[in-house]
């Protein structure tokens, strides 16, 4: 058995889908996924089901692009649905969501953290179908709209906070994709049982003999 040394993974750019229709995998991704194809010896049999691993002729693989999973993918912009912790003083699970999206994010010092700071670079882009991509001076009224909704709502604790949120996502990113409108939904889900919630709370105290009051639990 020898050991080989592979490609450093350092200069490894974020993933980005606009950068691969165009150009194709980096450099740097194709020549670390030959180092790593250059042990194996290739299946040519049928592979079912597909991201399992499967005993083949020369013995065993795993179905997949394996070149496609060593880019990072980070998003931090779902963090914004915090806004609904902070609007119902759920300061726990707020620092719960910040500190875990903190930890995960701890794997770019891995890679060359001056590429983050390159706006268009492989590893800080925007675009997609975002208001930015068509422009960033209607972008930018709108996003700062957003932001400045979404903290008056978490201030008077309004239930709405959730679904503003989610829909502040697709609405102030400067780089999103279709699905990421399905963040309304998150908000709209987070709204729909704040509200519900204190619907009961208020037929809970109105209900209780003596009129005394039933305290609402967040």
């Amino acid at each position: 058995m020898t050991i080989k040394e592979a490609p450093s993974f350092a200069k490894l750019p974020i993933y980005n889908f606009d950068d691969q229709q165009a150009t194709g995998f980096p450099k740097e991704v194709d020549a670390l996924n030959d180092a790593v194809k250059a042990d194996f010896t290739k299946v040519t049999s049928a592979i079912v089901p597909a991201g399992r691993v499967t005993k083949g002729p020369a013995g065993y693989a795993i179905d997949g692009l394996g070149h496609a999973h060593a880019f990072g993918l980070l998003a931090l912009f779902p963090l914004l649905l915090v806004a609904g912790y902070v609007a119902e003083r759920r300061w726990l699970h707020a620092a719960v969501a910040i500190g875990t999206a903190s930890m995960l994010w701890l794997n770019i010092l891995a890679f060359d953290v001056l590429l983050y700071t390159q706006i268009g670079g492989p590893s800080f882009y925007v675009g997609g179908v975002s208001l930015f991509s068509v422009s960033p001076l209607l972008w930018l009224p709108i996003a700062v709209a957003c932001a400045g909704v979404v903290i008056v709502l978490a201030v008077r604790r309004s239930p709405w906070t959730w679904l503003a949120a989610g829909a502040a996502i697709p609405l102030s990113v400067p780089r999103v994709w279709l699905p990421d409108a399905a963040y309304v939904l998150v908000g709209l889900h987070g709204t729909r049982d704040r509200i519900a919630s204190r619907t009961l709370s208020g037929t809970a105290r109105s209900a209780s003999p003596g009129g005394t009051s039933v305290r609402e639990s967040s």
